[in-house]
């Protein structure tokens, strides 16, 4: 096992053999949520449910076209049913979330601050520190329903919320997905490559797993059937899951050694601190599962003798895995969707690479640059 400092030379060899070949151009890790914090920004919600339910109904009409039936099963366990891939093909494939990548292109640049490395908190760190956040630079902030988020955000509420929902789906925990938001922030989207462990992405993922069950169960589900056939039931707000947990001058990360003597230097010249706002973090304090997701920094504001939300078990309105269960709702009568003999057909899609361990995974998640031309 390769292990501590020995990773360095192959994780500069990655980056920069990923430079070269113009993936991350397009695409960065991180976001510095302070700098520039008290410019005006008008809001992008607007923009971007419009473009997610452009997406959302795209999705229904490919699962139509396709003969997908529509059945919402009654218990959880195996697979989610092949409608929740049909959304996935639209706002999220691996490695980057669509919905990010249209915001990134397609947001007005007077709704984005772009903000230079050299200009940034993360200015002075070296390449052996922080390869990957060195030479690919910081995704732009936004204003989404008044939080001041990295559009990166908008991509692990899809990918990373996905994968937190296929885990509870499966095993009925919301502790097995919290655990591995955690991995992958030590791994390889965090501390393993950038050096940066960010709740914001952790907060962003917690409230994309709510997304994917609100698809299909709550009391006002997104997608539902009728007459057999997929429909979309409501439109889809941002404004319904966007928190101050998102933001990273809030919520603030955590850094490696050297990192964050870097940042921390930086903060004092600009003569700035991170939480922004200690109010913000109060009011974090009763969200559900906020001890998981909300960093310690802006822990230390919640009220006196509060820890975070209630967590439960289970993800509310969500059904549980059983053995036996109720028939499925909806009009076809079939097996719930997912089950062995369910039938209707699931759309391709590609899955992460074969790469040994966390360093094989970050190499795999590089697009190759005919993807993006």
């Amino acid at each position: 096992m390769i292990r501590g400092q020995s990773l360095r030379p192959w994780i500069i060899g990655g980056a920069l053999l990923a430079l070269q070949l113009g993936a991350p151009s397009a695409h960065a890790y991180e976001v510095d949520n302070i700098t520039g914090r008290s410019r005006p920004l008008p809001d992008s919600r607007g923009l971007l449910n419009a473009e997610t339910n452009r997406r959302l109904e795209a999705a229904v009409a490919a699962a139509n076209a396709a003969g997908t039936p529509c059945v919402i099963p009654a218990a959880t366990g195996g697979m989610p049913p092949p409608i929740f891939t049909y959304v996935r093909n639209q706002l999220n494939s691996n490695p980057v979330a669509e919905i990010e990548s249209w915001a990134e292109d397609h947001l007005p640049s007077a709704n984005q601050i772009s903000t230079d490395l050299s200009a940034s908190i993360y200015n002075g760190i070296s390449v052996t520190d922080a390869p990957v956040l060195r030479f690919a630079g910081l995704e732009a902030t936004i204003n989404l329903g008044g939080q001041r988020i990295g559009i990166d955000k908008l991509g692990h509420f899809m990918a990373q919320g996905f994968e937190y929902f296929e885990l509870v789906w499966a095993g009925g925990r919301v502790r097995d997905a919290l655990d591995h938001g955690r991995s992958l922030e030590d791994g390889m989207y965090g501390m393993a490559t950038t050096s940066v462990r960010s709740f914001g992405d952790l907060g962003a993922n917690f409230s994309g797993m709510n997304f994917y069950r609100d698809l299909l169960y709550g009391a006002s589900p997104i997608l539902g059937c009728d007459g057999g056939r997929w429909r979309r039931l409501r439109d889809f707000d941002w404004g319904s899951y966007v928190n101050a947990s998102w933001d990273e001058g809030v919520n603030c990360s955590e850094f490696s050694p050297a990192v964050a003597t870097v940042v921390n230097g930086n903060l004092a010249r600009m003569g700035v601190s991170c939480p922004a706002s200690a109010s913000s973090c109060a009011a974090l304090a009763s969200r559900a599962c906020s001890a998981d997701y909300v960093s310690p920094a802006c822990r230390a504001h919640f009220p006196s003798g509060v820890t975070g939300g209630g967590c439960a078990a289970g993800l509310a309105h969500l059904p549980s895995p059983a053995a036996l269960a109720p028939p499925a709702q909806g009009a076809t009568g079939e097996a719930p969707v997912g089950a062995p003999d369910a039938g209707g057909a699931c759309p391709p899609r590609v899955e992460a690479g074969d790469g040994e361990g966390w360093f094989g995974e970050w190499m795999d998640a590089i697009p190759p640059p005919w993807e993006r031309l």
